[in-house]
């Protein structure tokens, strides 16, 4: 049925009483519908261009009756929570092309039984399924805690489209804004401090902070998971992390610069939201993306990682290096990050280093590991290691 939607040229589909039947194109025999072939040909293009025919749509018009249309309202119906998120957060999420935010936008408005939106300062909407608790109970309050300080509704609005209600740690979610929305938030401490002011839209752990779900009052209290938790975590449709990219970017942040890593080491860094969304083979994540990660196979199902090191000029932003001990951070005054006191995440977050010549020279460790990678367990002449 889908190729036959693809070729509007030859076939037209139609929807008689809930029966799709097929039939061959007008334009195939115009004279048998009163048209000449010029009449049939423009009529298809007219079809085509309002997306009434087989679904099919021309630029910018979806067609609120189409298939397409009706495509795109059930992947709202299963992806769209019952909190007020930003668009962007489900378009990471809509993976085919042609849709644009005007466009989803005009479906949520055309089925207001089911989603609600609300409208920010500065005109920024947000959408939310009508599911949980009435909003009428908390919509208002929450309105006016994103409205409370002018200067933040877009960094806000941002951040909306990066978090979802699974717990993460904050310096991953800076970590995969981009370079304009840096400076919108005011940096890491400005992000840190933007997200403390409004307490109705993000909770703040000692290590992760989550989006509040007004919807389910249950979630409020929700305690602030530990390591051995991270795997009871439940998935929801609308986790960041859904996108393997977002997760690569992560790792990427995490991994040194030049020491190898393991998956079990990356696994160890990996946040509760990022857990719920990992596929029982992580190194396959990581060889989708060669321009942030190398990976060798040192034995069979053994990976050696290493981080390729991407800047912009002769500047790179130094990664916070976390340990073995990274769901045991312990806070004084405050919040701590991983086992590094706040204060001095701050300043590595924000911190931006000259870059070294020598980045892509491998280290003695590293040749260490490569040789012994090469190496068979019989062993092998000395002079074979230099071929």
């Amino acid at each position: 049925r889908s190729w036959l939607r693809r070729q509007p040229k030859y076939f037209e589909i139609r929807n008689i009483a809930g029966t799709l039947e097929v039939r061959r194109a007008v334009p195939l025999h115009p004279e048998q519908h009163g048209k000449s072939q010029e009449e049939a040909d423009q009529w298809l293009a007219d079809r085509i261009a309002s997306g009434e025919h087989n679904g099919i749509t021309g630029s910018g018009d979806v067609g609120t009756n189409s298939i397409a249309a009706t495509a795109i309202y059930k992947f709202l119906i299963r992806v769209t929570p019952g909190y007020f998120v930003a668009p962007e957060l489900l378009f990471m999420r809509y993976t085919k092309k042609g849709l644009t935010p005007s466009e989803l936008s005009q479906i949520v408005k055309e089925h207001p039984t089911l989603f609600e939106t609300v409208t920010l300062v500065g005109g920024n909407v947000l959408i939310r399924r009508r599911t949980g608790a009435d909003s009428s109970k908390w919509r208002d309050e929450f309105v006016a805690d994103c409205n409370s300080v002018a200067t933040d509704v877009n960094g806000l609005f941002h951040l909306m489209g990066r978090s979802s209600v699974c717990w993460d740690r904050p310096e991953y979610l800076y970590v995969r804004l981009l370079d304009k929305e840096k400076l919108d938030v005011g940096g890491y401490n400005g992000m840190l401090a933007l997200m403390n002011r409004h307490p109705l839209v993000f909770r703040m752990g000692e290590t992760f902070f989550k989006r509040l779900d007004h919807s389910d009052p249950s979630s409020l209290d929700e305690p602030e998971p530990t390591g051995k938790e991270v795997q009871l975590f439940k998935k929801v449709e609308e986790n960041v992390y859904h996108g393997h990219r977002d997760i690569a970017t992560v790792f990427h942040y995490v991994s040194p610069d030049d020491t190898v890593v393991n998956v079990a080491q990356l696994s160890d860094c990996a946040s509760p939201a990022i857990q719920a969304e990992l596929p029982p083979r992580i190194v396959s994540i990581l060889q989708m993306f060669p321009d942030l990660f190398n990976c060798k196979e040192t034995a069979p199902g053994v990976f050696s990682i290493r981080k390729i090191t991407q800047r912009t000029g002769a500047q790179a932003m130094k990664p916070v290096q976390f340990g073995s001990g990274f769901f045991h951070a312990t806070g004084t005054d405050g919040r701590s990050v991983g086992g590094v006191q706040q204060s001095q995440a701050d300043s590595t977050m924000d911190d931006m280093l000259m870059g070294d010549d020598d980045s892509d020279i491998m280290t003695r460790r590293e040749t260490v590991e490569a040789v012994r990678g090469l190496i068979p367990s019989k062993g092998v002449d000395r002079d074979q290691l230099s071929q």
